[in-house]
């Protein structure tokens, strides 16, 4: 249930998550219809994923369906285990939105060292753009990029369409 407030209210932030050793995931992700902020629990070994609604603060389940997705193969967990510390991915296109976005991952261990879960943090580039729009000082302009020249946020321009188009990143 409270998976949705790290998300609402956060600029940039597209998506949260939390990975359980066990093949469980937690997630938030927008509903293309209602554009309502929902939640889904993925279960590796019983091939499903369920999705969340929230009405008047209790979360409701919209459906379940098969899913062979499984997030212990995917880089978001597996360059955090290997970091064994908080991490950023290089920019990519989210799967869902086709929109460029940038994450951060980090493990969570146990007081006796043993694995707990592992966070993400999806941020959409755009939603970013937006929120660095409001210059800190009179007549600054402030852009985001990567070391390799991927930008990440460019609050006086807008995103080209034939990014999202082509799924592609935009550079310098």
């Amino acid at each position: 249930q409270r998976m949705p407030d790290v998300v609402v209210g956060r600029p940039g932030i597209a998506n949260a998550t939390i990975v359980f050793p066990v093949g469980v995931m937690w997630g938030t992700f927008t509903d293309r219809k209602t554009d309502a902020i929902m939640v889904h629990e993925t279960r590796v070994s019983e091939q499903q994923r369920t999705n969340y609604g929230f009405s008047e603060g209790e979360a409701k389940i919209v459906n379940v369906q098969k899913s062979d997705y499984d997030p212990l193969s995917r880089p978001q967990y597996t360059k955090a285990l290997e970091a064994k510390k908080r991490t950023w991915l290089p920019p990519r296109t989210f799967s869902t939105s086709h929109k460029t976005g940038v994450t951060v991952t980090e493990p969570v261990y146990a007081g006796d060292g043993s694995l707990t879960a592992v966070l993400t943090l999806d941020f959409d580039v755009a939603e970013l753009s937006k929120f660095i729009r409001k210059p800190p000082l009179v007549g600054a302009r402030t852009v985001m990029f990567t070391s390799n020249g991927t930008i990440l946020a460019n609050p006086s321009v807008p995103i080209p369409d034939i990014a999202t188009q082509e799924k592609r990143l935009l550079r310098y």
